[in-house]
């Protein structure tokens, strides 16, 4: 024999020689070569054939079948008999409750014989479900099933009728309640997850959702009209302002830099309604306006003295450059922030209620 020739192999199924190995034969050890006698195009081809069978059978109308274990008949589909690859329909011989009862049975026996087995398997389940993606892949699913209504229902039935209706059941649990919540730990713990979940972008909606709803706003409106409810809030708010830590803490709020800016452009919008003159500006589109002009005032275009003790750190007036005196009564937006431009303290003072045009030291004509 020429060492480069390959020993043929024919399959038994098809008729066909092929090369005797891997290729185009699976291994197995109980032959005398090493090999199955059907080539792998075969055995795929049986293997789609048995797919097919399965799935079709899987498809058809659920037929009736017996459980070999109890004898009961049920109807032949997966809500009574469970899931199994190897048999023709797919499904078990024995239906589920037979089935885990079978199961727990062996279980119990297993543990009883061999305690390190039942000790094993608690500490491999234990470190299991302690992974992170198990642990929210089993809270995922216990959520999912929870959530069904026939869940739902029979749980409901079944504590009203057998369980929360028992007297002392109802006792332990409001006393363990009790002394479970009256501990500090826990007090802290509920206060900071209230908190926390009060803050979610999902919880916030759906808490606006609800209070908009029209019962709720009408409810709302005739409670806080009630003569009642308004002494007793007045009196509250009064007593609760009175108090030294919340005075301490009004007067820190109020030395805050970026509070004292807000209340200055409050007054400014206020002044502005006032004399219903439209348009409104915030504080964030006065440091993108200080920031398109360079920080140079609009006239002179002097650069700005800084001023560290301020929230934008420099020392300037914000100029209508539509006097709000003169514009009272139209509809020129004069306290818009496209009015607005910064301007130092003396080309502020110089221009006073001018025009732009009216102000010729300021050099703009717009």
């Amino acid at each position: 024999m020429i060492a480069n020739d390959v020993l043929q192999k024919r399959c038994r199924t098809c008729g066909d020689e092929f090369p005797a190995t891997t290729e185009f034969f699976y291994r197995n050890k109980g032959c005398t070569d090493g090999l199955l006698g059907q080539c792998k195009a075969c055995i795929g081809e049986k293997a789609k054939v048995y797919r097919k069978r399965i799935e079709e059978n899987r498809q058809a109308p659920a037929a009736e079948r017996r459980c070999t274990a109890c004898g009961n008949i049920f109807p032949g589909t997966a809500e009574f008999f469970g899931r199994k690859k190897e048999s023709i329909d797919g499904l078990n011989t024995q239906c589920k409750a037979c089935w885990n009862a079978k199961t727990l049975a062996h279980q119990k026996e297993v543990d009883q014989r061999h305690p390190e087995v039942r000790e094993r398997r608690l500490a491999w389940h234990r470190a299991h479900y302690r992974h992170p993606e198990r642990h929210e892949h089993k809270l995922a699913w216990r959520k999912e099933y929870e959530s069904r209504p026939e869940v739902q229902e029979h749980r409901r039935v079944w504590s009203k009728a057998y369980y929360n209706s028992r007297p002392d059941v109802q006792e332990r649990r409001r006393a363990r309640a009790k002394a479970y919540e009256g501990r500090p730990d826990v007090q802290a713990r509920l206060k900071a997850y209230r908190k926390a979940y009060n803050r979610r972008p999902e919880v916030r909606e759906r808490y606006i959702a609800r209070e908009n709803r029209p019962d709720r706003q009408a409810y709302r409106k005739a409670y806080k009209s009630r003569p009642d409810t308004q002494s007793h809030r007045l009196a509250y708010y009064k007593s609760y302002n009175q108090l030294p830590e919340r005075q301490d803490k009004a007067r820190e709020r109020r030395r805050r830099p970026d509070v004292r800016e807000y209340e200055r452009i409050f007054k400014h919008n206020l002044r502005a309604r006032k004399r219903t003159i439209p348009g409104i500006h915030t504080p964030a589109q006065i440091q993108e306006m200080l920031k398109r002009h360079h920080r140079r005032c609009y006239y002179c275009r002097a650069r700005l003295r800084k001023n560290t003790k301020r929230i934008y750190r420099y020392e300037f007036h914000i100029d209508h450059t539509f006097p709000l005196s003169r514009v009272a009564g139209t509809d020129i937006p004069a306290n818009d922030i496209s009015y607005l431009v910064p301007a130092c303290p003396t080309c502020n003072v110089k221009k006073s209620d001018k025009y732009p045009w009216e102000f010729a030291e300021g050099g703009r004509l717009l």
